[in-house]
């Protein structure tokens, strides 16, 4: 089915029955990069405000357009970690899956925790993930027809978290980023996000567009994966409210370089419905996250802070990922990236059915790195990671730094993350630590499946 199809049928989808939507297209061009080479920042695009009292009550009440609310924007500070030389926590919105740093406006202000807050609790993991349609049955719609299509299905999301600081006391810490409806069961809606834009939130509600007005309701946190920066929120809607139906899921296996891709989000945190367009500049990206390998979707559609969350979305108007991170550098621009939609539903249904990711692997120890570490232990060399939390694992001591993990040379947390990767569990692997003594030693440990849960 061609563009001109689309006008004729689109009626026949319910998220655009009686709406009009228009197109608008922002830019970006802020980047940042040192005069001297160094590794390319990859930020996740979520934005952190403070606000005295927090964000207002989500009690699904219907507000007109011309009163939407919007989040100021304090100043906006970019947090470089690259690799493990420096690492920034503003508050507690550093993102686990960090871009290499992260992006934070913020301001100290006093305040108590707002009567009412919901607290975000963890699912009891009955619900079930229904099949998720595979296509629209439209293609080579234009921007305009695929932001009339799915528009509606990206949310704006807001978070708040109480934080307690010697100098300024309590105040809220509120927080803004995108969401996409990709499942829906009557008056509940389930909305894909970022891990990093819901982490550690007290409170988070969601942004609705129906039409030209705006409903806003209180939502729960069901399911997460840090290391996948995927999660899963739910939000009950009122029963005069028809939610705008999910988005239909392409096989992102199948995109093409060249290919024209549409960003939907929610930049800044005060411009939701934000329409960009690009296309796919390279499949298959390894990019090194907050320490953490991440291969995804590169596109040169805009990407801005508060995006983080949103869709990324072919000419079919169907996901194809879901956008969290861009390079924050001077001189380089269109460098965005998303999580192709695959991983995205494949986490999904993980987490949901188990809580977590299942396969991955662990050793069932904690580990840090950091150049005072070294000292404190009497280690002989500023590498490898230094053993804190030894776990069940008595083999272990504490203060071991691990310097090889089967024949891969660990010299970093990012050599780490990668060598614990691509363990399989159930197994077993031969790991060479230095002692105080300044002894090498082998140990043989069993792999065990990481069953952490977000």
């Amino acid at each position: 089915m061609n563009n001109n199809d689309f006008e004729k049928n689109k009626n026949n989808f319910s998220q655009n029955e009686g709406t009009d939507v228009n197109e608008t297209g922002y830019y970006s061009g802020g980047q940042r990069y040192s005069a001297n080479y160094t590794p390319p920042n990859y930020v996740p695009n979520f934005t952190v405000v403070s606000e005295n009292g927090g964000a207002k009550n989500s009690d699904g009440k219907k507000e007109e357009k011309k009163a939407k609310k919007r989040y100021g924007i304090a100043t906006i500070l970019i947090a470089c970690a690259i690799s493990v030389l420096i690492s920034v926590t503003l508050g507690a919105f550093a993102g686990a899956i960090a871009g290499g740093g992260t992006v934070f406006g913020l301001s100290a202000l006093g305040g108590e925790k707002e009567e009412g807050a919901i607290n975000i609790i963890r699912s009891d993991r009955d619900i079930t993930v229904s099949e998720i349609p595979g296509n629209t049955g439209y293609s080579d719609l234009t921007v305009a027809q695929v932001a009339a299509l799915v528009g509606e299905s990206v949310v704006e999301i807001t978070t708040s978290q109480l934080q307690t600081n010697l100098i300024y006391g309590q105040y809220v810490t509120s927080g803004a980023g995108s969401g996409v409806i990709f499942d829906q069961k009557g008056t509940q809606g389930y909305i894909v996000t970022n891990y990093h834009v819901i982490e550690g939130a007290d409170k988070i509600s969601v942004r609705v567009k129906l039409g030209d007005s705006y409903r806003e309701y209180a939502a729960e946190y069901i399911a997460g994966d840090a290391a996948g920066d995927i999660a899963v929120i739910r939000i009950n809607v009122a029963d005069d409210h028809t939610l705008t139906e999910a988005v239909f899921v392409s096989d992102s296996d199948k995109l093409i370089v060249g290919e024209e891709v549409v960003a939907i989000g929610n930049p800044l945190g005060e411009l939701g419905g934000t329409v960009t367009n690009g296309i796919i500049s390279a499949l298959d990206r390894e990019i090194v996250i907050e320490n953490n390998t991440m291969v995804l979707l590169q596109t040169n559609a805009a990407i801005n802070p508060g995006n983080s969350g949103g869709g990324l979305f072919n000419m079919a108007g169907e996901l194809v990922g879901i956008v969290n991170a861009k390079q924050a550098s001077t001189g380089i621009e269109g460098l965005g990236f998303a999580i192709p939609a695959n991983n995205v539903i494949t986490a999904i249904k993980s987490v949901i059915d188990n809580g977590y990711v299942a396969g991955r692997a662990t050793l069932g120890i904690e580990v840090e790195y950091g150049t005072w570490k070294y000292s404190q232990f009497s280690l002989s060399s500023v590498t490898g990671v230094i053993i804190t939390n030894v776990g069940s694992n008595t083999q272990f001591k504490k203060g071991d730094c691990i310097r090889k993990i089967g024949d891969r040379e660990i010299t970093s947390l990012l050599d780490y993350n990668n060598a614990i990767r691509d363990l399989e569990a159930d197994s077993t692997v031969v790991i060479q630590v230095e002692r105080e003594n300044k002894k090498m030693v082998s140990v043989t440990v069993q792999v065990k499946e990481n069953t952490a849960k977000y």
